[in-house]
């Protein structure tokens, strides 16, 4: 388990004298299992789409703020674009990078440093660490390989060059040419090893 996730838990089962038998923590982070794979769950459904990732509600509180909440403190933020309306973060031992924007005019401060105001467009999950803390419902994480994300996402849309597979899509009313179908869950597959080198969400939570 990563450190930062298993701190909650450790000050819980120390302050009670139970950390081999006691319950779930109940300051361990919001977002994380229980279970003894303590992952980071993307859940979604053929009906209603991407429904929640990591303990996010697409539909809900987005904010860089709540990542933190729910993730931990993350090892770095760096701002992006000419006005620093984004940011780039990163969570090293949950293998995740995250690019949060705040569109509204950040007052001489950075999309960094609004945490309250900045929310999440995409997030990109790869490497060992991204194996071991997320996986979707459905069983795929990175390494898995291209057939057996097939056999689980029986509808995903496969796109040329790039090695994407489209495991989940959905609406977006703003952006060039749109509305249109955008992928809210997908998968990059190598070509060399047939198997997913990394998990990407995009959620456009500034627009719209």
């Amino acid at each position: 388990m990563p450190a930062r996730l298993r701190r909650g838990w450790v000050a819980f089962a120390v302050g009670v004298g139970a950390l081999a038998s006691g319950p779930a923590s109940a300051g361990a982070p919001a977002g994380v299992s229980s279970s003894s794979s303590d992952v980071l769950v993307i859940r979604s459904s053929d009906r209603s789409g991407l429904r929640s990732f990591g303990g996010m509600n697409p539909r809900g509180d987005l904010t860089l703020g709540r990542a933190i909440r729910l993730w931990g403190e993350p090892d770095s933020r760096t701002p992006r674009f000419s006005h620093d309306e984004g940011c780039r973060v990163r969570w090293r031992d949950l293998g995740l990078r995250a690019e949060f924007l705040n569109l509204s005019g950040v007052g001489g401060e950075t999309a960094c440093e609004t945490e309250s105001d900045s929310r999440v467009d995409h997030l990109h999950i790869s490497g060992a660490d991204g194996r071991r803390a997320w996986r979707t419902d459905r069983g795929i994480r990175v390494g898995a390989t291209a057939r057996y994300l097939a056999s689980r996402y029986g509808k995903a849309r496969r796109t040329r060059p790039r090695g994407e597979r489209w495991m989940v899509t959905g609406r977006q009313f703003f952006g060039v040419d749109c509305p249109c179908t955008v992928p809210r869950l997908y998968a990059k597959v190598s070509a060399r090893t047939g198997k997913v080198t990394s998990l990407n969400l995009l959620i456009s939570g500034a627009g719209d």
